[in-house]
């Protein structure tokens, strides 16, 4: 029951806490990026295997047809009637609890006036363990089948995951391209069951990669033999040609071809009837999708996505009409196509998008899109020049300038009804915007704007005819200079809102190389609640506040609330800096001169822990403001549970002291050898009484036994692993004096030191010589920044005339301090540090 009704709400909220995306970053692409390009897509940016893994999950929740929702609500039903019974059984053995001793002394079968003869005592004896042991038989021979069965059914689903798993990760190792497999039992198979294949890269840094990328058809066809393939996700790479083993895919749910060089969609995609995402792309280049069957769309009634994007060789677009679970449409680039498709039978689409359909003269109706919230009508269209869409023509705007080998555009006297374009102008649609000065076309990545003017470096600040720019891979092309403002807006922005987050664990406390006095001692303190916890389940099963126990011993209260404050105090206290001296500074030293700022001149570790120590009392998101203050309020709760017990013990106490006053002594002719008797026969009494309202250890093995044993066996493994990372990272890291903070981790086994901190400075070089030709620190930032966990570079007076290429995997790099250096040039890929916060 657990796996039908709460399996699923459960895997739903592992994806949900395990779902990495930047959506910090991505939020600035929706907030600066022109509406309407898939840069606004979230999907693509995404993983494919999390994203295909949230969908199953989420799917199980849903009550996709009448088949799911009769077997889950049959489940509840059945989970109900189960908790009925469960109750009536236990009613039911109360019952005959209480009804046992009066069967005991029940009459005589029959009495002494009766006619009839009365059977011995012996025979009816006999006659009820004959039945009982008939009965008893029968129920144990049933018992044991049953048991056997589910023994043997557990058996096999275990053996079969194992083999499933292990053979199908066997049989698809060597498909890289397969991010998601479909574990089946596939011992003696030839053909990996992948479910999602993704050929990707988003960036291409060079023009040769843009135009000639490598071929997948390949790769695709071998993985699409087994006909499992859900989702296809293909960016800048070829398939010109769709494989004919794709064919078998029948239950392809997303297909998503970005820039693939195909040029023809076979008559066989119709019978992808479970399709629910379709995504094509094409580009300016020569090769591009010219031909898509007429009846494509005839057989997808699950389409919820459609992007038909840059298909200026496409004649013809297939008909619509049986798309009415379509609620998002794209059609961009419709350089060939005279007419558009109506739109009558898209009774549930939200969003449509219309770009640079130069040479249709007019819309189709909208008077079916009762759903319809937004619209966007953008670059060159027909429709905005010859009067349709505005009631004036103009032919002297950009856009409708003729061009060289297109037809030109003439004033027409048909318009745009009047009740939809009131409809488009209530729901905020963006039709037919004045202000473009370029062709979609023109702004093609050429040889020129790639590698010549980015060589592949994103965000790098060039200047393209003049006009300054940013190295970007709009749309998902290769990186090339863009001098639209949109792009430059939104890396300002990314800029601005660079995000840092920490949990309040132990392991962080690790990780973030805090002293190892405070490392051991709340080490040893999380032991001792974890003992602890051990302890009350072993001796108080039945205790009716342990729920708040194992809740507060768990989560560790005291880690979540108090302990940053702590250690912020203890950091107060140890922080070893001359503040007198340094006043002297800022009251002689003028304004402007970084004499004055105070972080160059302290001990780079003690600022570096007090500022992660301050930065866990902060509420830096809502997500921390939520759990820090559930966790004071069952802090507090806990509390409150405490004072109530002591109370009523205080209470109970006091009641048994008033009853000990109100026994009478012993009188009468008693000898103390009786006395004694008696108060021993008391005592057992007693005794027996307690014991007998104890839980027993029969029914009650497993929360008496295994629950202690694994908080046990909890609390020893985490000690063990910090000690463990505060020995093998110091080891590792020893020989780096250079190394002030060292991120504790489980380093056996590992070659490179986890430097948190590098500082390697000298603030007062005795010699001329020491000041023109100082000692070289490259190597040892180098081997420091292999690892990648550097969080602060703090060289003062050191040589590093080359930023060393390890440093580029320090992604979370906060703080750079170069100061008399000899650097002579700053490498591009600096511009990556996305959460430097100082510089």
């Amino acid at each position: 029951m657990f796996f039908a009704v709460f399996a699923p709400l459960v895997v739903l909220v592992y994806f949900i806490t395990h779902f990495q995306f930047d959506r910090a970053a991505f939020q600035t692409r929706v907030e600066t990026l022109q509406y309407g390009s898939f840069d606004r897509t979230a999907r693509l940016f995404g993983n494919p295997a999390q994203i295909a893994s949230f969908c199953n999950a989420f799917h199980y929740l849903q009550f996709s047809d009448s088949g799911s929702l009769f077997t889950k609500s049959a489940l509840n039903l059945l989970s109900l009637y189960k908790g009925k019974k469960v109750v009536l059984g236990l009613i039911g053995r109360h019952r005959a609890r209480q009804l046992q001793p009066a069967q005991c002394q029940q009459p005589p079968l029959c009495t002494a006036n009766s006619s009839l003869p009365v059977a011995p005592s012996g025979a009816v004896t006999e006659i009820r363990s004959i039945v009982k042991k008939y009965v008893g038989s029968k129920r144990r021979a049933a018992g044991f089948l049953s048991a056997f069965t589910f023994v043997l059914a557990g058996c096999g689903i275990f053996t079969y995951s194992l083999v499933a798993v292990h053979s199908s990760e066997e049989l698809c190792r060597l498909y890289t391209q397969c991010a998601v497999v479909s574990y089946q039992w596939n011992v003696g198979a030839t053909h990996c069951t992948c479910l999602v294949f993704v050929d990707r890269d988003i960036a291409p840094a060079t023009y040769a990669e843009w135009v000639s990328p490598d071929d997948t058809t390949a790769n695709l066809a071998e993985l699409a033999v087994a006909g499992e393939l859900r989702i296809i996700q293909i960016i800048n790479r070829a398939v010109p040609v769709l494989p004919q083993e794709l064919r078998r895919c029948h239950k392809l749910e997303q297909f998503i071809l970005v820039y693939s060089k195909i040029v023809r969609l076979p008559d066989w995609i119709k019978e992808f009837n479970k399709l629910q995402y379709l995504h094509l792309e094409g580009d300016f280049t020569d090769q591009q999708i010219e031909y898509m069957p007429p009846d494509m769309f005839a057989n997808m009634p699950d389409l919820a996505f459609m992007h038909l994007g840059c298909i200026p060789k496409v004649p013809l677009i297939p008909s619509l009409a049986k798309l009415r679970a379509l609620r998002y449409l794209t059609m961009a680039v419709l350089h060939s196509l005279s007419s558009l498709p109506d739109l009558d039978g898209l009774t549930s689409l939200q969003t449509l998008n219309i770009v640079e359909a130069t040479h249709i003269p007019r819309l189709p109706s909208f008077a079916a899109l009762s759903k319809l919230k937004s619209m966007t009508l953008i670059d060159r269209n027909q429709v905005c020049c010859d009067g349709y869409i505005t009631g004036q023509c103009d032919l002297t705007d950009f856009q409708c300038i003729p061009r060289v080998g297109e037809p030109v555009i003439t004033c027409s006297s048909e318009r745009l009804a009047t009740s939809e374009l009131e409809h488009l102008t209530a729901i905020g649609a963006t039709l037919c915007q004045s202000n473009q000065t370029t062709d979609l076309k023109d702004m093609a990545p050429t040889q020129i704007s790639t590698d010549e003017l980015c060589g592949g470096v994103l965000y790098k600040q060039c200047k393209l005819n003049g006009r300054a720019g940013i190295c970007f891979n709009s749309r998902m092309q290769v990186i090339s200079c863009v001098v639209q403002a949109g792009a430059i807006n939104m890396r300002k922005l990314q800029i601005a809102r660079g995000l840092v987050f920490q949990t309040v664990t132990l392991i962080t406390y690790l990780r973030s190389g805090f002293p190892t006095a405070i490392i051991y001692c709340y080490s040893v303190l999380q032991l001792c609640n974890w003992l602890v916890t051990c302890y009350r389940y072993q001796r108080y099963v039945a205790d009716p506040n342990l729920f708040i126990a194992r809740l507060y011993y768990t989560f560790d209260l005291f880690f979540a609330v108090f302990a940053p404050l702590v250690v912020l105090i203890y950091f107060i206290y140890t922080f070893q800096f001359d503040r007198e001296a340094f006043l002297t500074k800022t009251e002689t030293i003028g304004g402007g001169s970084y004499d004055t700022i105070a972080r160059l001149f302290g001990d780079p570790t003690e600022i570096s822990s007090f500022c992660s120590a301050f930065h866990y009392l902060q509420f830096s998101s809502g997500e921390s403001l939520f759990y820090k203050s559930a966790l004071n309020l069952l802090s507090l709760y806990k509390w409150r549970k405490i004072i109530v017990t002591l109370i009523r013990n205080h209470h109970e106490r006091r009641l048994a002291r008033e009853h000990k006053a109100l026994v009478r002594p012993i009188t009468g002719n008693v000898t103390p050898t009786a006395t004694r008797k008696n108060s021993l026969s008391a005592a057992l009494v007693k005794k027996i009484q307690e014991s007998a309202r104890k839980l027993k250890f029969g029914k009650y093995f497993v929360p008496k036994f295994l629950l202690p044993l694994i908080f046990l066996v909890a609390g020893i493994t985490i000690f063990t692993y910090s000690i463990g990372a505060v020995s093998s990272s110091t080891a590792l890291c020893r020989k780096y004096d250079k190394c002030v903070v060292t991120s504790y981790q489980w380093n056996f086994g590992y070659d490179h030191c986890t430097c948190l901190v590098f500082a390697d400075r000298q603030l007062a070089p005795r010699t001329y010589a020491e000041w023109t030709d100082p000692v070289d620190a490259a190597a040892m930032l180098g081997e420091l920044a292999v690892a990648g966990e550097l969080r602060i570079v703090q060289i003062i007076n050191r040589a590093v005339s080359e930023m060393p290429e390890q440093l580029r995997h320090c992604h979370k790099l906060q703080q750079l301090i170069l100061i008399y250096t000899k650097t002579l040039r700053l490498p591009e890929w600096i511009s990556e540090f996305s959460h430097l916060e100082y510089l």
